[in-house]
């Protein structure tokens, strides 16, 4: 009797590969096996997979940390317990798994992109992503949905300008994003300047804003109500239990204070006005957006 040669599970295929490339890049650590640029000369080394810097695994407890804003953030926390009620299924490789609607994974990929342009920035991997999720195609039913989440989130002119900016510079087909005809108040984005703007600001954050140690935040604004706000709010995400007791206040303020020029100082090597700086430079691109105010769409 012959025994059939059976294709292993996709699941299983994966487990074993991925422990397949773990070894192999153990081994290649322990060797010292490296390559060299022809370009520059310069020598990469294998990092094993099993070093702390070879796997960074990031687990999330909410869709993203809190804004300025306490009216977004009670919505957001709403937003995260309909996540698991608009949950579909989708069949990969021939396992099922649950993944977030349509709607959600637009809204969730948006907000993703929002928090890293609010710190220190992000580059294109994040707007590539963008492109391939419209490109793949939402129903209108689900574009509905997505609409109504940007609309009462108050990030309209965010999502205009990032899609905007896609269709421009990155190929997203313009057909495919139907809702910016429905974006009547957000024309101020639509302007050439301000997407080129917006396009020096992604082109010099590169992968996170980690090229310059001065890029640290952006605010909604450039007045010192801006800046106190943003005080504030980095004192809270600092400090998210003891920040419950208003209390306390006064001493997270000189705890945040002292702590924001300590790091910049010694483990950044920059000043604090300068990063002040940088992060004004960057807010009059941000107070263009008008963050958190909720827009009326064209029907």
């Amino acid at each position: 009797m012959k025994n059939k040669w059976r294709m292993p599970h996709p699941a299983t295929m994966f487990l074993l590969l991925t422990m397949a490339v773990v070894f192999l890049s153990w081994i290649c650590d322990i060797y010292g096996l490296k390559v060299t640029l022809p370009q520059t000369g310069e020598d990469i080394r294998v990092q094993s997979l099993l070093s702390p810097e070879g796997i960074r695994l990031e687990l999330h407890s909410a869709l993203v940390e809190p804004f300025d804003s306490t009216e977004v953030n009670t919505f957001l926390e709403k937003c995260q317990k309909d996540f698991f009620e608009n949950r579909v299924t989708e069949n990969v490789m021939g396992v099922d798994l649950f993944l977030a609607s349509p709607s959600y994974q637009a809204f969730y990929l948006l907000l993703h992109m929002l928090q890293h342009f609010l710190r220190s920035g992000f580059g294109l991997k994040l707007l590539c992503d963008w492109v391939v999720f419209w490109e793949h195609g939402c129903t209108a039913e689900e574009e509905a949905k997505f609409l109504t989440l940007v609309r009462e989130c108050g990030i309209l002119n965010f999502t205009c300008v990032v899609t905007l900016f896609c269709v421009r510079y990155l190929g997203l087909s313009e057909n495919k994003v139907q809702f910016l005809e429905k974006a009547g108040e957000a024309g101020a984005m639509k302007e050439e300047a301000y997407l080129e703007e917006f396009f020096t600001e992604i082109m010099e954050a590169e992968e996170f804003g980690e090229a310059d140690s001065k890029r640290m935040v952006a605010m909604r604004g450039t007045g010192w109500i801006d800046y106190i706000r943003e005080f504030h709010h980095q004192m809270h995400l600092s400090h998210p239990k003891a920040g419950q007791y208003k209390i306390l206040y006064p001493i997270l303020w000189v705890r945040t204070f002292f702590g924001f020029v300590y790091r910049n100082r010694k483990l950044r090597g920059i000043s604090s006005i300068a990063i002040l700086k940088n992060a004004k430079k960057r807010s009059r691109l941000v107070t263009k957006m008008k963050l958190f105010q909720k827009n009326k769409y064209e029907e």
